[in-house]
């Protein structure tokens, strides 16, 4: 990799408003741990090419690795319009709400897992705690994972909480 960041800070020398310069540059320094210097690339991309997608998407997920959550969410959302994955219009209204602030509110608060059993497994070992905060739970799953699985398994544990696991074609199909 250091060979690749050499030739491409050659290259940036050579024409400093070439995004995808700074862009191989952002993933090489990245796989090296150099993550504040990734940073910096990421915003010279944005800086050349405001509407890089990837390059924002990026850039958040660095941010929230080295903690810096404020920004890091800020460009979060950029995921659906990057990823490959294919977000339906009703899934990404729902993703799309206001985010939890941890205080109590009137209504369901949506625990949506979005990237696989890992997902449904870290935010429903949160659940008891949510649930002493906020009464009525709705954890969403995946109908690809096993949401069988789940509502078996949290049927007992959350029999005296308002917490129900409906899969993502549940709720769309819900008026």
């Amino acid at each position: 990799y250091k060979k690749a960041i050499d030739k491409l800070n050659k290259a940036i020398k050579l024409d400093s408003n070439v995004s995808k310069y700074y862009y191989n540059l952002a993933e090489y320094l990245t796989k090296l741990g150099e993550y504040e210097k990734a940073i910096n690339s990421y915003k010279k991309i944005i800086s050349i090419d405001p509407n890089h997608l990837r390059a924002k998407y990026n850039l958040s997920r660095l941010q929230l690795a080295t903690e810096n959550f404020k920004e890091g969410w800020e460009n979060f959302h950029l995921r659906f319009e990057y990823s490959e994955t294919k977000y339906s219009p009703q899934i990404k209204n729902l993703l799309n709400l206001n985010q939890w602030n941890g205080e109590k509110f009137s209504g369901t608060l949506y625990i949506y897992c979005e990237q696989g059993i890992g997902d449904h497994i870290l935010h429903s070992s949160m659940i008891n705690d949510l649930s002493k905060i906020h009464s009525d739970i709705c954890l969403i799953v995946d109908e690809n994972d096993p949401v069988k699985f789940f509502k078996d398994c949290f049927k007992q544990t959350y029999q005296h909480h308002n917490i129900y696991i409906r899969s993502k074609s549940d709720l769309l199909s819900t008026p």
